[in-house]
């Protein structure tokens, strides 16, 4: 059992309003907000401890140590006198409210709330929109020209997410088309030696395996030898005999398979580089004056934290893929193979749009692996 609430108060105005998982509300931008989540301690121990972010800023949950028993009480840390209680102060239009747990990577409460402002800073906000429309190019001057750092990624940084983008997107269309690899997969014939007690070792494979394989042989009488052998009749419990099978290590699929285990290694690594950036201490300086990177480094590793929660999740997929496809269509892995379009890809559609990304991702400047 998980119930969500938020008392809204206004001035002497106080109203209670249920969250329901994707539902939408409407508040305006000076309200004071206090959420409330009441869990089941059972269910507190499964998904571990809520943790709340209101649009990108994540916010604590205080339990309740006077909780029914069975119960667990969660409010928002601020309380309602608090002006800090007002979470979407000079914010107008739509933000997301999110409740993650601790265990359960999976598990999310979000709800949307539609900000109304006041009407000066709406009529600010329309003036603020339309100046940097006209101007974004002075704006992006002026706001970067003395820090000498832009607003984005550095180089090596930007393209290890835009590898990881052209990854998750190659991977994701894998894991949709699924069942179209399971109904249509790349195969070619191949010869292969099985025993049976009907074999009959006529080609050259089999032939071979019965004349490896004489210690297998035991004297036979006319009427139950199966081999002839310098005159004399022998016997093989079981002979070999060649069948063709369908054989699935073929270069298209294991340029897939291939791409599979080259994400799984770089999808690992990710997460080990940002594991560590996450876990720096970046402490401030004895002199007046602060670096802006030490104020934003506490906000910068939540928002890391929460990226890296996001690899973890494509990283099982990636696992769980590797599984699938195995099983599917296995074949042997060439980290270094580069996918070029053959007849058989050009024919069909799931392959050919595989391809396209994973040749995307593969042109990426980071390394895969």
């Amino acid at each position: 059992m998980i119930d969500c609430y938020v008392n809204v108060y206004n001035g002497n105005d106080e109203c209670r309003i249920p969250l329901t998982d994707s539902g939408a509300y409407e508040v305006k931008e000076n309200d004071k907000l206090v959420f409330h989540l009441i869990i089941s301690e059972q269910e507190l121990l499964t998904l571990g401890e809520p943790v709340m972010v209101i649009g990108d800023i994540p916010t604590t949950f205080l339990r309740n140590e006077n909780s029914p028993q069975g119960e667990c009480h969660f409010v928002s840390c601020e309380p309602s006198y608090s002006h800090s209680s007002r979470y979407f102060f000079n914010f107008f239009g739509e933000s997301e409210v999110t409740i993650y747990f601790g265990k359960a990577e999976g598990k999310t409460l979000t709800f949307k709330f539609n900000i109304l402002a006041r009407k000066e800073n709406a009529k600010l906000a329309e003036e603020m929109l339309g100046f940097i429309s006209d101007n974004v190019d002075d704006t992006v001057a002026i706001c970067f020209s003395r820090s000498k750092t832009g607003g984005g990624f550095n180089n090596e940084e930007e393209h290890k997410f835009s590898k990881y983008d052209a990854v998750i997107y190659a991977v994701n269309y894998l894991s949709q088309s699924l069942p179209a690899f399971v109904n249509d997969k790349k195969t070619h014939w191949k010869q292969k030696v099985i025993l049976s007690q009907n074999g009959q070792p006529t080609g050259p494979d089999s032939v071979y395996w019965a004349l490896t394989n004489l210690d297998r042989l035991s004297p036979s009488t006319a009427d139950n030898y199966n081999i002839y052998f310098n005159n004399r009749g022998y016997h093989f419990d079981e002979q070999p005999k060649e069948v063709l099978i369908d054989d699935t290590n073929v270069y298209e699929n294991i340029i897939i398979n291939s791409f599979l285990y080259n994400a799984d290694n770089f999808l690992y690594a990710l997460k080990k580089h940002y594991s560590e950036l996450a876990c720096e201490d970046v402490g401030y300086s004895d002199t007046e004056y602060v670096r802006f990177d030490h104020t934003m480094s506490k906000y910068a590793k939540i928002a890391l934290k929460m990226r890296i929660k996001e690899i973890e999740e494509n990283h099982e997929l990636v696992k769980k893929l590797i599984y699938s496809f195995k099983k599917i269509m296995p074949s042997k892995i060439s980290p270094n193979i580069l996918p070029k379009i053959t007849s058989f890809v050009a024919k069909k559609g799931h392959y050919r749009e595989a391809f396209r990304l994973i040749n995307i991702a593969n042109l990426s400047s980071a390394r895969l692996c």
